[in-house]
């Protein structure tokens, strides 16, 4: 939500009655800038895309700072979108929205991190996948409940959807 220019989330239970609000960290500084997409993890933590600061944010269920994640190198942009977790409480997010990063697409395709990022639970980063998807400019992304990956593009009027075979551990 915003308000006032101030960015926050704010937790529900299930009856709609107000639990907690999340908008400064343990410092008092703001957590958030621009959140564009959220989504819960098997363990309770809350996962935002924060487009204008350009990186993901993750916060326990009690709005604690846990870690961000601004992409696996310096060396490359990163404008994260879509989020979502698998059953494994991986997070992926679709990095890929700005108009900026498919100009450098052009340029050289092959030295880029357009594409969807794999991290796990603690955010360490595991894995860029669909690195050149068939529907370019992922900007969306979620599982049904047969553990399909489906991606939304911003340049496409389709969804394209991935078989995702988790294993014991492993993707």
């Amino acid at each position: 939500m915003k308000k006032n220019k101030e960015w926050k989330i704010t937790r529900y239970n299930r009856g709609g009655k107000k639990l907690l609000d999340f908008q400064k960290n343990d410092k008092e500084k703001d957590l958030y800038s621009s959140v564009k997409y959220i989504t819960e993890n098997i363990n309770g933590d809350i996962c935002t895309t924060d487009f204008d600061a350009s990186k993901i944010l993750v916060v326990t269920s009690s709005g604690q700072y846990r870690f961000s994640y601004s992409g696996s190198s310096n060396d490359y942009v990163f404008h994260p979108c879509g989020i979502c977790t698998d059953v494994l409480g991986n997070i992926l997010v679709c990095n890929g929205c700005s108009e900026s990063l498919e100009k450098s697409l052009i340029v050289d395709p092959f030295k880029s991190e357009f594409g969807i990022h794999l991290l796990d639970q603690d955010g360490r980063f595991l894995s860029l996948l669909l690195k050149h998807p068939s529907s370019p400019n992922p900007r969306a992304l979620c599982f049904d409940n047969q553990n399909n990956l489906m991606v939304g593009s911003k340049n496409s009027p389709t969804v394209t959807v991935y078989k995702y075979l988790p294993r014991k551990g492993t993707l």
